[in-house]
């Protein structure tokens, strides 16, 4: 255990280690800075009262019997969750988290680890798609003005994934940053921003920025 937490001491992702008490016996770096909580601040306090998460809707993500609920799920079956926290600083962020459950000969011995790493901006992302798709919707019905027809068309021949990065371009992002943000490669970003100049009618990203926002889509 000691020599897999030691490799998790030095990793990107925030980690940190929950015993049988529901107690933070493992807490990195990277931990701290995303989260702002020196070591000393949080071990051995209850997680659930450090980190206190809420899942989509407002749910608590958080809560007093979750060991107990992971160790009824078969291993390798614990879902990737995203849950919004608050820093140290009082800053909302959404964290995107997947857990281990270490196993144990005896039950009540099992320890969790959760890896984290920021996902706010993936569900900024996720917002601005979603007025995509209804702005999308109500240009199908004829339900939004202020765009003329042409416009209508081209954007609605754009693939998810353009219009993911359509609304990234509108935002002021690189290509470097859409690739880290979709986890792709900066060449396929180049690629769907070709297409997407291509479906649009226009010259450049800087008109495909604009034209997106004057459409209402950012």
């Amino acid at each position: 255990m000691q020599s897999l937490l030691n490799i998790l001491s030095n990793i990107a992702d925030g980690v940190l280690a929950v015993d049988p008490e529901h107690k933070i016996v493992f807490w990195n770096r990277a931990a701290e800075k995303l989260l702002g909580f020196k070591p000393e601040e949080v071990l051995g306090r209850f997680c659930y009262e450090v980190i206190a998460g809420q899942a989509e809707l407002g749910r608590s993500f958080c809560r007093i019997d979750c060991l107990d609920k992971m160790q009824c799920i078969e291993r390798g079956e614990i879902p990737t969750s995203n849950m919004l926290v608050t820093t140290k600083a009082g800053q909302e962020v959404w964290l995107s988290v997947s857990t281990i459950l270490v196993p144990s000969e005896y039950r009540t011995h099992c320890m969790l680890i959760h890896l984290f790493r920021n996902a706010t901006y993936l569900k900024e992302l996720e917002r601005s798609v979603q007025r995509f798709l209804t702005t999308m919707s109500k240009l199908s019905t004829g339900n939004e003005s202020g765009i003329n027809e042409d416009l209508s068309a081209n954007l609605q021949r754009l693939t998810r994934r353009e219009q993911e990065i359509l609304c990234l371009l509108g935002s002021g992002s690189t290509t470097q940053t859409i690739a880290e943000t979709l986890f792709i490669s900066p060449a396929t970003v180049r690629n769907h921003i070709h297409c997407i100049l291509a479906k649009l009618g226009v010259k450049n990203r800087l008109e495909a920025a604009l034209l997106a926002r004057s459409a209402g889509l950012i």
